[in-house]
């Protein structure tokens, strides 16, 4: 049978725990606007960073299902939009994942302009090894997509390239260069699919 001591020493432990799951509760409703609002301007700034010419970014529907390229590569895509000025669409946004990188998952923005060559390629999340994978976003290694349109393979010891549909490795991080590489593949895949579709109207 509990004394009053433990019963007591209970009590005081519940509501110590329900207090703290109030003031947690409170603290959440509080941030979470305040955390939503700076993703979504996070988000805004680096579609911008990637197609700097559109005004504003429409949401697009999409289907990872009909995507032929991302089955074998380990990818997904997260977002695609299209990037419009005044009322013309000037080209896409896309996020993309790739889950084989050397420290998980790889998320990578790519705008592409609306003759299907990649404007500019961004790494939003990584947790690559800082000095090895983490030198991705630099621009020796990331620049090499812009301009590109084809798909496109890694190459290991060679010098950074700028056409042609080899992206050079960066040294002792093929992985990494991979799976961006996969990522970009994947964001050129679906605007050539949806294109093909005529689902949006360029």
């Amino acid at each position: 049978m509990l004394n009053k001591e433990t019963i007591i020493t209970s009590l005081k432990l519940l509501i110590i725990t329900a207090v703290a799951a109030l003031c947690l509760a409170l603290v959440n409703k509080v941030t979470a606007p305040v955390i939503a609002q700076n993703q979504i301007k996070t988000m805004g700034a680096a579609q911008k960073e990637v197609l700097p010419d559109a005004d504003v970014f429409e949401t697009l529907d999409f289907s990872n299902e009909n995507l032929e390229y991302t089955k074998n590569a380990g990818t997904y895509v997260e977002g695609f939009y299209a990037g419009v000025k005044g009322e013309k669409n000037i080209g896409y946004v896309v996020t993309a994942v790739s889950k084989q990188g050397y420290g998980g998952d790889i998320k990578v923005m790519v705008g592409i302009n609306s003759d299907l060559t990649v404007n500019k390629v961004k790494i939003t999340e990584t947790k690559e090894t800082a000095g090895l994978g983490l030198n991705a976003s630099k621009p020796q290694f990331i620049d090499q997509y812009v301009g590109r349109s084809e798909f496109l393979n890694v190459i290991k010891n060679s010098p950074p390239t700028t056409e042609g549909t080899d992206i050079a490795a960066i040294s002792s991080a093929t992985v990494t260069s991979k799976a961006v590489t996969n990522a970009v593949n994947t964001a050129i895949e679906i605007v050539r699919d949806i294109l093909a579709l005529q689902i949006v109207d360029v």
